[in-house]
């Protein structure tokens, strides 16, 4: 069993889009493996692996036919083993993604309950149609059409919150939660560190599948996701009940034992901070994730409102890009190095666990797609309006020139507009680059103690915000300019680290961390 992981560092890989051995023009896990080292020096604690199970690709890589079987496309457990071993000796950890809330649709379970095994057919969600053929309540899925699909050779509804090639799992029944406890232990004895937990809130829903009731204007404020769908319209009272959802949580930590480190999805929405608290405890999750966090990139009032809820318990990370958002330094600026140097500063000195998106430290902005060359479902339901997730995972680019930068030989799965300036190497030896200052930066985190403050204290001043810390190394104060002006910051302490920063003066979108 590797060290327990405590306020990680975690650095995510899709792997289809990391690296390409193959040459098939699709990620693969000895890419994984053979790109460790740039992630080990960066000083990041732990990787995150999104799903490399067995899969049909509908919602890539989430809809899962064997939670316990890797994809042959991407490799095989003997590559697993390796990454495991490889990272361990480098210091860091593997966490593996965990999809409990359901399958896919070709899992043989539900294809099993397409043929008439009943057994089969209770561990999802099966109801009957109403009366007049219609579905048996009014719940919407999160991608837009309803959550109930029909199946004619059952001649009954099933239930899925997200995709109908992403039939629910009934968590309540024993079978599931054996073969859950199976899975947990599959992965645990392979040595990962932990996992990260997909979609926790939506682990359960009201039995009585009563209608949820329409949403009130301040209730549509709060739904994560694109607003143009008929989920937005709705205030989710009973397809997700987050207060009895947690307590499958304990069940989880009870199958993983108390050295695993657990992170898990919060998807109820912005200011859903409470909720992601409900979930984490010694007896819980370590950590829960929340949009909160990445709503609040670009305002300091954000920030102070967030440290007012959290109150002293930093069990939420920080995180500001994933597989399933646009990248930051585009969404929160104009995708250039400066806005990226600033986000990195930002979260590197806030308290806590702290998530990284591969391509982040290379502050890579949010590439332009068309429609033709977007797979991703949600993407395309809402185009051009969806969430961004395609060009989030548009492959990394790590030396040489398009179409493959390095990435591949062969032409990449998905287009690579790069440019030089973006690549790995061309960071690699330049001081001023945005890898150049994350390793700084991450480095200072961690000799700084920043994510263990023994007391942190955060004002705002205009678009100046001022953060106070101090912790078991020494007492440091960070500042940061979220206006579009220069603003005049005070003298006398130590400069540790900086950008935007001369002669007493932070620049729009400048930081500067010191020593008191």
């Amino acid at each position: 069993m590797p060290r327990r992981l405590t306020a990680p560092t975690v650095y995510e890989v899709y792997p289809r889009s990391f690296r390409d051995t193959t040459g098939t023009g699709v990620g693969d896990l000895k890419g994984v493996l053979d790109g460790l080292g740039h992630v080990r020096d960066l000083g990041v604690d732990a990787i995150w692996l999104a799903p490399f199970y067995r899969s049909p690709m509908v919602d890539g890589g989430y809809d899962i036919v064997d939670h316990r079987a890797v994809d042959p496309d991407l490799g095989s457990l003997d590559d697993i083993d390796a990454i495991v071993a490889k990272a361990g000796e480098m210091g860091m950890g593997v966490l593996v993604d965990l999809v409990l809330n359901h399958t896919s649709d070709r899992h043989p379970w539900f294809q099993a309950a397409l043929d008439g095994d009943e057994d089969a057919a209770r561990r999802y969600v099966w109801r009957d149609a109403k009366d007049d053929g219609t579905p048996p309540n009014n719940w919407q899925s999160f991608v837009g059409p309803p959550a109930w699909t029909w199946s004619p050779a059952r001649r009954q509804y099933y239930f899925h919150q997200y995709l109908r090639a992403q039939p629910c799992l009934d968590l309540a029944n024993g079978q599931v939660q054996q073969d859950h406890a199976r899975t947990i232990a599959f992965w645990r004895d392979r040595g990962v560190a932990g996992f990260r937990l997909d979609v926790v809130t939506a682990y359960a829903f009201d039995p009585e599948l009563r209608d949820n009731p329409p949403a009130s204007d301040e209730v549509r404020a709060k739904i994560d996701g694109p607003d143009a769908r008929p989920y937005s319209y709705q205030d989710h009272v009973y397809d997700l009940l987050p207060g009895e959802a947690w307590r499958y949580a304990c069940k989880v930590r009870d199958w993983a034992g108390p050295e695993m480190w657990l992170v898990g999805e919060c998807n109820t929405g912005n200011q859903s901070l409470q909720v992601a608290l409900d979930f984490s405890g010694d007896d819980r999750l370590d950590a829960v994730y929340t949009t909160d966090i990445v709503e609040c990139a670009s305002t300091p009032a954000a920030y102070q409102r967030i440290f007012e809820r959290l109150d002293g318990r930093w069990r939420v990370p920080w995180w500001f890009s994933s597989h399933d958002q646009a990248r930051a330094a585009t969404t929160h600026g104009d995708g250039d190095p400066a806005t990226a140097k600033f986000l990195a500063a930002v979260m590197c000195t806030m308290p806590g666990p702290l998530m990284l998106f591969q391509g982040e430290e290379l502050g890579l902005p949010q590439p332009d797609l068309d429609k033709s060359e977007v797979e991703d479902p949600f993407d395309l339901t809402f185009w051009p309006d969806g969430p961004g997730r395609a060009g989030a995972r548009v492959p990394l680019p790590w030396n040489g020139t398009a179409p493959g930068w390095g990435f591949s030989t062969a032409t990449p799965w998905m287009p690579m507009r790069w440019e030089s300036r973006h690549t790995v190497a061309a960071q690699q030896g330049d001081p001023q680059s945005v890898l150049a200052f994350y390793r700084r930066m991450l480095a200072l985190r961690r000799e700084a103690s920043f994510a263990r403050p023994e007391r942190i204290d955060l004002d705002v001043s205009g678009d100046l915000m001022t953060v106070r810390i101090d912790t078991s190394a020494g007492r440091y104060v960070a500042r940061y300019n979220f206006g579009d002006g220069d603003v005049a910051v005070e003298g006398g302490d130590a400069p540790l680290l900086s950008t935007g920063h001369a002669e007493g003066r932070l620049a729009p979108r400048g930081a500067l961390v010191t020593r008191r």
